[in-house]
């Protein structure tokens, strides 16, 4: 697997955010049936409770499997595509000394390109013909779970999910530590907004109604919804 990255930085950055993102969707998901069980009022929206719940165990490992496709084998080949032996798109350097204004510098950047890159390929492939081929896949979540939430086909995987993501790191030349608090923070982000769980508020059950009506609230923050009315 070592083989397929170019550079360690990139190498054990995908270990990290790969580790990450089984413990934290893991916790977040037995915390989010602990609290169901319990009747704790700190899901997002009250009508994705029993939803989640009724859930069948069989489609729940389907969804593991698929995760650990993406993950395991989109992932890698993705990253050697951007970075391999001829060029590499990513900055791979990694330097001890972080600026804390250019940290909000990129952060903020990424986020809108992202918001605008995930905006437009998502609701792509809400057009009828890509959401029965690809998309509805992921949608067989009304009511998704932490654990489930890289689940989805293969292309709209690296589309969706991978593109937008590695816009900013490519477009703005980030050292890899930027790179690597970015992943982190995208890693949580994406599992916190299908666990569930109110971590703001209403706020934290944007995707939530996504999952629900289908064709509202395809971006990330809100910001390109907002402009193309889209915003619930």
């Amino acid at each position: 697997m070592e083989s397929l990255f170019i550079n360690r930085n990139l190498y054990y950055t995908w270990l990290y955010q790969t580790f990450l993102y089984w413990t934290a969707s893991i916790i977040l998901t037995i915390f989010f049936y602990i609290i169901n069980e319990y009747s704790f009022n700190i899901c997002s929206y009250e009508w994705r409770r029993d939803i989640a719940i009724r859930r069948s165990i069989k489609y729940v490992w389907e969804d593991i499997i698929v995760v650990l496709f993406n993950q395991f084998v989109c992932l890698p080949l993705f990253i050697h595509f951007i970075c391999n032996r001829h060029y590499c798109l990513i900055n791979t350097e990694w330097i001890y000394n972080v600026n804390s204004m250019d940290l909000v510098y990129y952060f903020v950047i990424c986020l809108i390109l992202e918001e605008i890159g995930f905006y437009y390929t998502h609701r792509w492939f809400h057009h009828p013909v890509l959401y029965d081929w690809f998309h509805q896949f992921h949608h067989r979540w009304i009511a998704p779970i932490a654990i489930v939430a890289l689940s989805a086909h293969p292309i709209e995987f690296i589309v969706t999910n991978l593109v937008p993501l590695f816009l900013g790191p490519i477009i703005l030349g980030m050292n890899m530590q930027y790179t690597f608090m970015w992943m982190t923070l995208a890693t949580f982000n994406v599992i916190a907004v299908h666990s569930g769980i109110a971590f703001a508020g209403k706020m934290g059950g944007f995707h939530d109604l996504h999952h629900r009506y289908k064709t509202v609230n395809y971006g990330v923050i809100g910001l390109m919804d907002y402009i193309h009315q889209t915003k619930r």
